[in-house]
């Protein structure tokens, strides 16, 4: 079971679980007769001519999202959920592994500057409340919505895991946007690989 995972939405923190979901069983139904299906397993089933053919069903490797003036594509493994609190819209994309990225969507007229000082604030104060150990680490850059961002960037001991928080904010389309990416130190690849979907299409 992976350690429990403290997120900032807004200047909330909330805690949660990585729960890795069965997969769900599925069912073809072809001529009358009905076929047990799983994802990304091949079956053969005979149609109703007699004839023999192979059915795949797989999921979309990325799924698009477009709202609210902000449009991305992200893996199809991830959750997506969105909240608007105050005006402040968030969508939080969860993996079931570690890998966490949220998006804020703040009025213009907060600035961004305001809105990475209360992240890194929320982050900090969330993590020590909990017994967590953080550690600041040199201003990351990011190309993000097709220009660099320079942002904050922290190492993270608790429970006996160890995670890195990057935290970004910049002015956009007449809104103040807030990024936060969340992962393990075990599923760095992972989350680059994720997050790199996410960030290479955000607009």
């Amino acid at each position: 079971m992976r350690a429990c995972r403290a997120v900032v939405v807004g200047v909330a923190l909330l805690c949660s679980s990585a729960v890795l979901a069965e997969e769900a069983g599925f069912e073809v139904k072809v001529g009358g007769k009905t076929y047990p299906m799983s994802l990304e397993q091949p079956l053969k089933v005979t149609t109703p001519k007699g004839e023999t053919v192979e059915l795949i069903v797989s999921r979309k490797k990325a799924i698009s999202y477009n709202k609210a003036g902000l449009a991305f594509q992200y893996p199809s493994e991830m959750k997506l959920s969105e909240a608007t609190e105050a005006g402040v819209t968030t969508i939080t994309l969860e993996s079931p592994a570690s890998p966490l990225a949220i998006i804020q969507l703040y009025p213009a007229s907060v600035e961004a500057k305001d809105v990475l000082e209360a992240l890194a604030s929320g982050v900090g104060e969330g993590f020590t409340e909990r017994g967590g150990q953080l550690k600041a680490l040199p201003a990351p850059k990011r190309t993000v919505s097709g220009a660099e961002r320079q942002g904050k960037a922290f190492d993270v001991v608790l429970a006996g895991e160890q995670l890195k928080i990057e935290l970004f904010a910049w002015k956009e389309k007449g809104r103040t946007r807030g990024l936060m990416l969340q992962h393990m130190k075990t599923d760095t690849e992972l989350a680059s690989t994720q997050f790199d979907v996410i960030l290479s299409s955000l607009k």
